[in-house]
């Protein structure tokens, strides 16, 4: 992969990795009426989701996978995302506790495999410090401008629903992106 789309697309997976953790708060607030405790529970959830996708990707690297799998983490994330909402909208009474925790692991885990997968992918190996802090920092940035943009403004002038579809749309039409960005790159190396 070119470093230039690595960075790019290690910036908008942040985006929409913590676009998803901002809704999750939202939904997990509203299904427990505002409990103090769900942010440190979505949190945990999250982080132990990204970290089990990114003892996965060391799996993955080792079967000698090509570029197309970040696209279909991707893609896998948006949808499963998008469909356990729904899943804790229609059976709110049945995930109650900490089975509804379970779900944002499960979402994380195809997101926890695609940064570390776009390290593998798009690192050069004569500057590996030099090039995994840009992919780090444009995902940091990323995820910042991310949570701004979903908190401070999608949550206060759109209703969850809007919000919802358009993440999920972000997240598939990016990975719609990155899958086609993958093809070309091939075609012109060979």
């Amino acid at each position: 992969m070119k470093f230039i789309s690595v960075i790019l697309f290690s910036f908008a997976t942040g985006f929409v990795a913590l676009a998803q953790e901002i809704i999750w708060v939202r939904i997990m607030m509203y299904h427990t009426g505002g409990r103090p405790e769900v942010f440190a529970y979505v949190l945990g959830s999250f982080l132990a989701g990204i970290a089990i996708g990114s003892w996965w990707t060391r799996n993955l690297c080792n079967k000698k996978i090509g570029t197309s799998i970040i696209s279909m983490m991707l893609f896998i994330s948006s949808i499963v995302f998008y469909l356990t909402i729904g899943l804790i909208s229609y059976f709110h009474t049945v995930f109650s506790g900490p089975y509804i925790y379970i779900l944002v692991v499960f979402v994380t885990v195809f997101t926890g495999t695609i940064f570390p997968l776009l390290a593998h992918f798009g690192i050069n190996t004569e500057r590996v410090g030099q090039h995994l802090s840009w992919i780090y920092l444009f995902n940091i940035i990323g995820a910042t401008v991310g949570s701004g943009i979903t908190g401070f403004y999608l949550m206060e002038n759109y209703p969850i629903t809007q919000i919802i579809f358009f993440v999920s749309s972000a997240g598939l039409i990016l990975s719609c992106l990155l899958y086609t960005s993958d093809a070309a790159d091939e075609r012109s190396s060979v």
